[in-house]
């Protein structure tokens, strides 16, 4: 059974994909609108309801096929045409070419011709071609010697030339080490040879031990590396001592109130200690790390000095503080805290076991109360309270009858043959309920109660469905789902 629109579809310029003309063997039976369409099967036509054309006074309509059949179709330039009217078929003519081949083998500095662009036209017909005449060049000889190199600022030089037969330097290669860093030397003259080494005596030995080592003269500089990795990269006399520097050193335990180190230490962390970068301390004693009472220490809390100072200056700002955050929970403090039972009447225990807890809630053990929420007051304690289905559910769903004599549904014909029902919720269903948040179903109120659709507008406190075309009052219902 097909599904009722009562009202205009509008897609709103979306597609509408997979969908097929209503099928019929003959014209629709009763009265067409202009505009309507259906696919005859028995002429294989997409049908239209349109104008007689001419146009009459008073105008007529009738159902016409849409389009037209191709009447004919004429051969073309390198076409010809073959099927029939309904179906034309379009030939490419057959094209004749001929080919020939030719051999030639030119000499030093003859010629050939070689085809270098093809023009062709719309329909991918050659038009025209551009032949190049190729000339071979002379035979000639060419060395390659060593010579003292073209200067380069602040490099060592040498030059390999390539060099004609008649001894004129056609181009050249200039090898140029940079001052301290390569050394360029040669041997001028054909099979002349380049030397690239090291400069300043530094050379790659790969005699001592295994692989290739670099060997740097004696007072040999390098490059601080930025950071330390598990790499070869080389690392200076600057880079190991920051590496080192800051490493962590327990020194000992200490008392958190007083600054007195732990035996076998005798001084005083807060008076009379001098600290370095990494020294590491423990708390042994609880008490304001200096005197603040903004940080108490406990036993197992530690302190590590962050910066080298003498003894008698050292402060607080000093020092980094690790607590090891063994206090007691507060609502503000971070700390060990453990669970305990709900109040009475909130169905909530716990247990332990092994040192996990297990949270419960017991709905027979939760008071009874008439709140219409999940959480009610009771004293000061959030108390679970059941509710009733009916508090639940009566403002969660509703079927209203479409109908000019129900509770809070009032009926307008437009002038436009609209039929207008306009549902005050409040009325019609309970208050407070925010009209934006209900969704709409429009069913027939008589078997087998199909969903049709009508346009349904929505506002804070109403709920308004539009048919397009005069309607029997009472034959359809709205159903009204509150997700809000």
């Amino acid at each position: 059974m097909a599904i009722n629109f009562l009202n205009t579809v509008d897609l709103n310029k979306n597609q509408l994909n997979y969908a097929a003309i209503q099928n019929l063997t003959t014209n629709p039976a009763g009265a067409a609108v202009v505009g309507q369409i259906y696919f005859n099967t028995t002429d294989s036509e997409l049908k239209i309801y349109a104008e007689i054309i001419p146009f009459t006074t008073p105008k007529t309509y009738q159902w016409e096929a849409v389009g037209g059949g191709v009447e004919s179709i004429g051969d073309g330039t390198y076409t010809t045409v073959g099927g029939t009217a309904k179906i034309p078929v379009i030939n490419h003519n057959a094209t004749s070419r001929t080919d020939t081949t030719t051999t030639t083998a030119p000499g030093e500095e003859g010629t050939f011709p070689v085809v270098t662009t093809i023009t062709t036209n719309a329909t991918g017909h050659v038009t025209a071609i551009n032949v190049d005449t190729i000339t071979l060049p002379n035979n000639s000889t060419y060395s390659l010697p060593v010579s003292i190199g073209t200067a380069v600022a602040s490099h060592s030089v040498a030059d390999i030339d390539l060099t004609d037969d008649g001894g004129t330097i056609v181009s050249k290669v200039t090898f140029a080490g940079l001052d301290n860093g390569i050394k360029i030397t040669e041997t001028v003259g054909n099979d002349g040879i380049v030397n690239i080494a090291l400069a300043n005596g530094a050379y790659v030995n790969d005699t001592v031990g295994s692989g290739s080592n670099l060997v740097l003269p004696n007072g040999a500089v390098a490059i601080t590396q930025a950071s330390g990795d598990n790499t070869t990269k080389v690392a200076t006399t600057e880079f190991v001592q920051n590496a080192v520097l800051g490493n962590l050193e327990f020194k000992g335990g200490f008392n958190a109130t007083t600054g007195d180190l732990d035996a076998p230490l005798t001084t005083d962390l807060y008076t009379d200690t001098t600290i370095a970068i990494g020294d590491y301390y423990v708390v042994t004693t609880a008490g304001n790390f200096f005197g603040n009472a903004a940080t108490p220490l406990t036993p197992g809390d530690s302190v590590i000095a962050q910066d080298a100072v003498a003894s008698g200056s050292v402060a607080e700002s000093n020092f980094i503080v690790v607590q090891s955050d063994t206090d007691l929970a507060t609502l503000t403090t971070v700390g060990l805290a453990g669970i305990k039972d709900g109040v009475s009447g909130s169905g909530v225990t716990t247990t332990v076991s092994s040192g996990m807890f297990t949270l419960k809630v017991d709905p027979t053990k939760i008071a009874a109360g008439t709140v219409t929420n999940i959480l009610g007051q009771v004293g000061t304690e959030s108390v679970a309270k059941k509710i009733s289905t009916t508090d639940l559910f009566s403002t969660r769903g509703k079927k209203i009858l479409l109908a000019d004599a129900t509770a809070g549904v009032a009926f307008t014909a437009t002038a436009g043959g609209e039929d207008v029902y306009v549902i005050t919720l409040a009325t019609a269903w309970a208050a407070n309920i925010d009209g934006t948040n209900i969704q709409v179903e429009i069913m027939t109120t008589a078997s087998p109660y199909d969903t049709v659709y009508a346009v349904v507008e929505r506002s804070a406190t109403t709920v308004t469905i539009r048919f397009a075309n005069p309607i029997t009052d009472g034959a359809y219902s709205v159903l009204l789902n509150n997700i809000g």
